[in-house]
């Protein structure tokens, strides 16, 4: 439901005490779909009744990483007004890597507006503007 945006569904799920963290077999929580689709609605309505879920965090991705990788704006400026660190750094490096790297420029500049650190290094010790130079 979170994936594809069925606010309804969701709504209905939250209030059934459905478990928000629990993880697909890609290890995803419904904020890492809602995030990574640009479901902004559902991503409101999660953060809304768990802002818990802000800190569901894997080595692979954040529910920001995921949102800046496919240019979401919206959904990247609702995370990080939530609250959700944007220098949290996995085997890819921050946010800013994955925007960087997906060419998502006014991600780029919603990150940098925020304070992201550019200085973060991903795993082979590059930061976005070096991976950018690649």
């Amino acid at each position: 439901a979170a994936q594809y945006g069925h606010t309804e569904v969701v709504k209905v799920l939250l209030e059934e005490l459905t478990d928000p963290t629990m993880r697909n077999n890609k290890f995803e929580t419904p904020l890492d779909l809602a995030a990574l689709y640009g479901r902004l609605e559902v991503v409101k309505m999660l953060l809304n009744a768990h802002p818990n879920l802000l800190s569901c965090n894997t080595k692979k991705h954040t529910p920001l990483h995921l949102a800046a990788r496919n240019g979401h704006k919206a959904v990247v400026h609702v995370l990080l007004e939530a609250g959700m660190d944007n220098n949290y750094q996995t085997e890819k490096g921050s946010a800013l890597h994955e925007a960087a790297l997906f060419g998502k420029t006014d991600v780029v500049q919603i990150l940098l507006a925020a304070g992201i650190d550019v200085d973060i290094k991903d795993n082979r010790g590059l930061t976005a503007l070096e991976i950018v130079r690649e």
